[in-house]
């Protein structure tokens, strides 16, 4: 079984990144993490609900260095969410530079290019008429590059390419965990050991790679531009490094298409 289910392996496996806590003190402003105050380009205003004008929500930044090795989808980007209006749930956005267009209560400003010097810490807005209002405790996070491979719901596609009857075991983490210790053992006799063993369930704080739906079925956004699946830009699972909460064990997923930078989709799962 393990030995079919290795063939299938190479073909379907992404790069991801797992963000975790840093016990590091000495990180700049520009650094990825969740909460706190967000950097932007100097100049840039924070950005607002287009209903009713209240200041969104910082909910985290990502700077290309958290990618290690991996190539970046963008230099610089930073999520913003509204819980003010209801909390809606946006489902498609685009994004110019500095002017984060999105949806009435997210926005993403994303930069293709940009260099560090030229961000800078926004200022607290004034949100004297919200007390309910809050900057999320800051957290500084370090990245760990690893494996992410699909299961059944969170891949579609997974049935064209992995023969049926492999398809009931392939839904066992057991499997895979015995996969992933094949691989890494076949990749250690070439000289070519990944850093760290594949973890394969997209769980997590995680930079691309496969999302894990955490209670349903696949609900990655559409491209309205090439009509293609967009790609994980960002998972937000309940964490202890994030204190921005979308329910009672609620998941975030962020997407972008990479041919059509200008889209990105946004779309919740929880119990």
């Amino acid at each position: 079984m393990i030995t079919e289910l290795r063939k299938h392996f190479d073909h379907l496996r992404r790069d991801r990144v797992r963000l975790v806590e840093s016990d590091r003190r000495d990180l700049s402003s520009v650094h990825t993490k969740f909460g706190g105050l967000p950097a932007a380009r100097a100049g840039v205003r924070w950005p607002v609900c287009k209903r009713c004008e209240t200041p969104l929500q910082f909910v985290a930044q990502v700077h290309a260095t958290s990618y290690v090795h991996l190539a970046a989808p963008f230099a610089f980007f930073g999520f913003y969410y509204g819980w003010c209006c209801g909390g809606l749930t946006a489902r498609q956005a685009t994004f110019l530079d500095d002017e984060g267009y999105g949806n009435d209560a997210w926005q993403v400003h994303a930069y293709e290019s940009i260099s560090a010097s030229e961000l800078v810490v926004l200022e607290k807005p004034d949100v004297s008429t919200r007390p309910d209002w809050e900057i999320f405790e800051e957290c500084y996070v370090t990245s760990i590059c690893e494996t992410s491979l699909p299961d059944a719901v969170a891949f579609q596609g997974l049935p064209e390419v992995v023969p049926s009857e492999l398809l009931e075991s392939w839904q066992y983490t057991k499997h895979l965990d015995e996969l992933a210790l094949d691989y890494c053992r076949s990749a250690r006799s070439v000289g070519a050991a990944p850093t760290v063993s594949p973890h394969l369930r997209n769980r997590g704080l995680v930079l691309g790679g496969y999302p894990h739906w955490c209670n349903g079925g696949d609900k990655t956004t559409i491209c309205p531009d090439c009509e293609r699946p967009m790609d994980l830009l960002l998972q937000v699972s309940p964490d202890a490094c994030v204190s921005a909460s979308w329910g009672d064990v609620w998941t975030a997923y962020l997407f972008n298409c990479p041919d059509h930078k200008l889209q990105f989709g946004l779309v919740f799962q929880g119990t």
